[in-house]
């Protein structure tokens, strides 16, 4: 689980991606499949206002 907190981020402002590739707008709850055996990563990417991006990934093994 990945948890975030800022004081004025509209969720339009925040996407989701799968290894690296194909950002997408995040949801509440985001289902994706992993395909690939071994090490994944689900990185979660925000953008105020301002500009300053933050991201925060996830690793997940599947055997």
């Amino acid at each position: 689980m990945l948890t975030a907190t800022d004081n004025y981020t509209p969720d339009e402002q925040l996407e989701v991606s799968y290894n690296g590739v194909n950002w997408v707008p995040y949801s509440r709850v985001v289902s994706m499949p992993l395909p690939d055996a071994g090490f994944n990563e689900v990185t979660i990417m925000v953008k105020d206002k301002a500009g300053n991006i933050a991201k925060q990934t996830l690793g997940i093994w599947r055997l």
